[in-house]
């Protein structure tokens, strides 16, 4: 069986081609011209086409302009995890979770695991706790570029680009000591809740980070998956077409 998966964030296009389960290519590129982008990547040898988007207006337009892909979206979610993760759905607020999110902590059980914590780092950095395959509790947090962009409010020297650029070290101008206290306090408030989820739950929990800015995180004995909602994307197309 032969994909397409297509995780569209505010910053950011990411496609991934499968075969069988197997990933055979996968780019990472500025979102810009969405269709375009979306439409150079159909073939007619794939069996399907999956996309899932924190964005509504791409989802609309998507579907008003590409009608032979499937939406991942909320109205998924209890399919998603019945069919999945095999317990009953939390419900309530949790219901309403973004569709990365939700499709994220899928992939992260691919290989078999039953507690997993999801690092998500985008615009914002999620940590979401799945405990014996149930979804559990979410913190949202300020993602990396989101917090310095807040403290510069779009100062011209910055171009719009408010990447990190010292992590390390000592700073010798103002936009270097937001640096190093976004990277290590975001660092550490993650560290913290991850330490909060574990001790809540008495037990290890296998932790993986994805999203954009994987590489803002200093913990390296976790498992870094720049590609976990696509995976999960796959996973679910390839259950749900079965």
């Amino acid at each position: 069986m032969k994909g397409l998966t297509i995780d569209v964030g505010n910053t950011a296009i990411k496609l991934a081609r499968f075969e069988n389960g197997n990933i055979k290519s996968f780019s990472r590129e500025e979102s810009s011209d969405i269709i375009n982008q979306i439409e150079d990547k159909l073939t007619d040898d794939l069996d399907y086409v999956a996309l899932c988007s924190v964005k509504q207006s791409v989802i609309d337009l998507v579907k008003q302009k590409l009608p032979q892909v499937t939406i991942v979206d909320h109205n998924d979610y209890d399919d998603m995890i019945d069919m999945y993760l095999g317990n009953p759905p939390v419900k309530g607020s949790f219901a309403e979770l973004g569709s990365d999110i939700a499709i994220g902590c899928y992939g992260a059980l691919a290989d078999g695991y039953k507690d997993v914590i999801v690092v998500d780092s985008g615009t914002a950095t999620t940590v979401t706790a799945v405990v014996d395959k149930t979804i559990e509790a979410v913190y949202i947090y300020p993602g990396f570029r989101l917090s310095k962009m807040s403290l510069f409010g779009g100062a011209e020297a910055l171009d719009g680009d408010y990447g990190l650029k010292i992590k390390t070290g000592r700073a010798s101008n103002t936009e270097a000591c937001i640096d190093l206290a976004v990277y290590h306090g975001t660092n550490g408030a993650v560290k913290e809740i991850i330490s909060q989820i574990e001790t809540m739950y008495e037990r290890e929990f296998k932790v993986f980070i994805t999203g954009g800015d994987t590489s803002d995180f200093y913990i390296d004995a976790y498992r870094r998956e720049d590609k976990l909602v696509n995976i999960g994307l796959d996973s679910y197309m390839r259950k749900r077409l079965k």
